[in-house]
């Protein structure tokens, strides 16, 4: 398991919280928190937050000397790390209601549908933003790594995968 009290590193978009439609004003790096709860959105209703798109690779803390890298094989992904589960995050109508896992929610996802509201009298997604019904597939490498060596073994782990790809007949 990913340890609970754990920090997050990715190369993708951050540091802040940003989707699809919502990339434009995050950098392209390194990014790390120190703790899961980190990224954690406290919105007035609570609900899925914390997404981070464009994430080649991150890297969990498993233990005191491992850690669980997750590599994209094909294209960048959409990922989320959270101390509380959707069902959880959908059931609180407030902040104070959200009790925290005693596990760590990961979630790797191929895309997320944008989040719209553009402007105050269209709170529709544009279409270009939008993941409509489809068979979608994606790639992602798993492995576990020594902490210490969890940014050169997640660099490894994509260029291996990267390798992968151009060799397919």
């Amino acid at each position: 398991p990913v340890a609970p009290n754990g920090g997050v590193a990715w190369y993708g978009c951050g540091p802040h919280e940003c989707y699809w439609d919502r990339q434009w004003g995050a950098r392209l790096a390194r990014h790390a928190v120190a703790a899961v709860d980190d990224l954690h959105v406290p919105y007035i209703v609570p609900g899925e937050c914390g997404g981070r798109t464009g994430v080649r690779w991150l890297a969990l803390p498993t233990g005191p000397s491992t850690s669980l890298l997750a590599a994209a094989v094909d294209e960048p992904l959409q990922m989320n790390v959270s101390r509380y589960n959707v069902e959880t995050l959908g059931a609180a109508k407030h902040e104070h209601e959200l009790t925290r896992s005693d596990l760590v929610h990961v979630f790797l996802d191929h895309r997320h549908m944008g989040i719209g509201g553009d402007d105050s009298w269209s709170p529709s997604v544009l279409p270009e933003y939008t993941v409509p019904p489809a068979k979608y597939s994606f790639g992602v490498q798993l492995k576990l790594a020594p902490t210490g060596s969890r940014d050169e073994a997640a660099v490894l782990a994509a260029a291996a995968c990267h390798a992968a790809n151009n060799n397919k007949t």
